[in-house]
């Protein structure tokens, strides 16, 4: 099955189930399941297809959707207030912000976060800290990291001995390969790829 393929029948099925993305009301919920309810939406097919083919008309309505979904951004200063100084919000709001959803009240919130010592000193994964810089650029915020540096940190970055792979950096690599497919730091796990 082409790449193609396998693209449109992800989208039917999205399509076709998309009310059972919407969120509950527990999504703002201090012991909610953040992984089930903030995933970021993909929106890289938006900017990697010709606004003619009828996938990108499709993308554009599921996003139209999931912004519906966060009150057009409102909820992102609301996840903000809740935990100041946790990612997936911006990372989520990135997805948007990438596709051209902004919510400026947020934007300047998050701007302020992430000029503190709190935000730069956040104990992270690598692959995590790699999305957040990410993130931040996607959204418009200076990053607190370089990709670069970011990426060395990571299993994959770090050019290991194969062998060395555990069970572990398996998730992980996703992740920063995820990462590196669509920001800038490709070009560094090209030895890989």
């Amino acid at each position: 099955m082409s790449a193609r393929r396998v693209q449109e029948a992800a989208l039917d099925w999205v399509s076709a189930h998309r009310d059972r993305f919407a969120l509950g009301e527990d999504a703002l919920a201090a012991d909610g399941q953040v992984n089930r309810t903030w995933n970021p939406y993909p929106s890289a097919s938006l900017r990697r297809t010709p606004r003619s083919d009828p996938l990108h008309a499709r993308v554009a309505e599921l996003l139209d959707f999931a912004w519906q979904q966060t009150r057009e951004g409102e909820m992102f200063p609301l996840m903000q207030s809740l935990e100041p100084f946790a990612t997936y919000p911006l990372e989520v709001y990135a997805a948007f912000a990438s596709a051209g959803y902004r919510h400026p009240g947020y934007e300047a919130s998050a701007a302020v976060v992430a000029r503190t010592r709190g935000w730069r000193l956040t104990e992270q994964y690598p692959t995590r800290r790699l999305g957040v810089i990410e993130a931040e650029r996607r959204s418009g915020l200076p990053p607190h990291g370089t990709v670069p540096g970011a990426l060395d940190r990571t299993w994959l970055g770090g050019l290991p001995e194969p062998w060395t792979f555990e069970r572990a950096a398996g998730y992980a690599l996703t992740h920063v390969v995820f990462h590196s497919r669509v920001g800038r730091a490709r070009r560094a796990c090209l030895p890989y790829l």
